[in-house]
């Protein structure tokens, strides 16, 4: 996260907050989480099973995408990419998970 935050604090905010930022942020804690809810809703998968594997597609981003983006791209928006997504999931997760907790509760039963 040090890294990410060394990224992303030499740049304007303008620079980070962009609309493929907050699209895939998005994408990441919004839409794969729901996609996943839905396949294992009906394929009817145990609750137990179908928490777990929500709550994993649900979750931030990792910080090791930067470091590998920085490791392997030289390209300097991909840096600033990779670095804006690690930051908006996982300031984004705090919000999301215990919401798809919540409609876990309310669609899987026990």
């Amino acid at each position: 996260m040090m890294l990410v935050g060394m990224i992303v604090g030499g740049y304007k905010v303008k620079k980070v907050v962009t609309k493929p930022i907050l699209l895939m942020t998005a994408y990441k804690l919004l839409l794969i989480p729901a996609i996943a809810l839905l396949v294992m809703w009906i394929a009817g998968a145990g609750s137990m099973l179908a928490k777990m594997i929500v709550l994993y597609t649900a979750l931030p981003s990792g910080p090791l995408l930067t470091t590998f983006c920085l490791r392997y791209d030289t390209d300097e928006k991909v840096h600033l990419n990779s670095a804006g997504l690690v930051m908006f999931s996982t300031l984004g997760a705090v919000l999301t998970v215990p919401m798809w907790l919540a409609i876990m509760d309310k669609i899987l039963p026990l």
